[in-house]
């Protein structure tokens, strides 16, 4: 469930990274967004043929709750939610 505005409620884990630099590793968002809550996963996309960034990836949680703090501070609900 995804509601969008004030006092938003989710049962979202999965938070979308965008406009993450080149150089960027799943070792550098981790150690950052595990301040927020403890990380199941973490990748960062790829272009197939080159392996070079594409410049964004995905963490996930294991609680909803990390996903809410983030949300309410660093970014919009629309930007943030991807999937469950």
């Amino acid at each position: 469930m995804v509601q969008d505005g004030p006092g938003a409620t989710t049962k979202v884990k999965k938070v979308f990274v965008g406009g993450i630099s080149p150089d960027t590793t799943e070792e550098h968002m981790e150690e950052y967004f595990s301040r927020y809550g403890r990380v199941e996963s973490v990748s960062v996309i790829t272009d197939k043929e080159t392996g070079k960034s594409r410049g964004f990836g995905f963490v996930t949680y294991f609680d909803y709750d990390p996903v809410d703090k983030i949300c309410g501070r660093i970014c919009s609900i629309r930007i943030c939610y991807f999937g469950t």
